[in-house]
């Protein structure tokens, strides 16, 4: 967990988090619905959002690392199907 000591942190983090949010249910939707224009501009926004520079050490820590695992957080875009059936198991 990440607590801000600076309001510019606090902005910072608040930006993150309403970023992510809006990447998974950009992901939710493109699970529904799959399509080249769409995933490349979830792909987009994953990179954008996780090497995004803040003011912070620890939530850049926390982005490069979210970062490093990115073929496995964004998966769904490589087989929206497979992981439509899992999701109901």
């Amino acid at each position: 967990k990440i607590i801000p000591f600076t309001d510019q942190v606090k902005k910072d983090l608040d930006t993150v988090k309403d970023q992510v949010w809006l990447l998974y249910e950009g992901l939710k939707k493109y699970k529904e619905n799959p399509n080249s224009k769409d995933k490349k501009r979830l792909e987009d926004m994953f990179n954008q959002i996780f090497t995004t520079k803040t003011f912070s050490a620890t939530l850049n820590a926390a982005l490069k690392r979210i970062y490093n695992n990115k073929s496995e957080l964004l998966l769904v875009l490589d087989c929206p199907d497979i992981c439509r059936r899992e999701s109901f198991t």
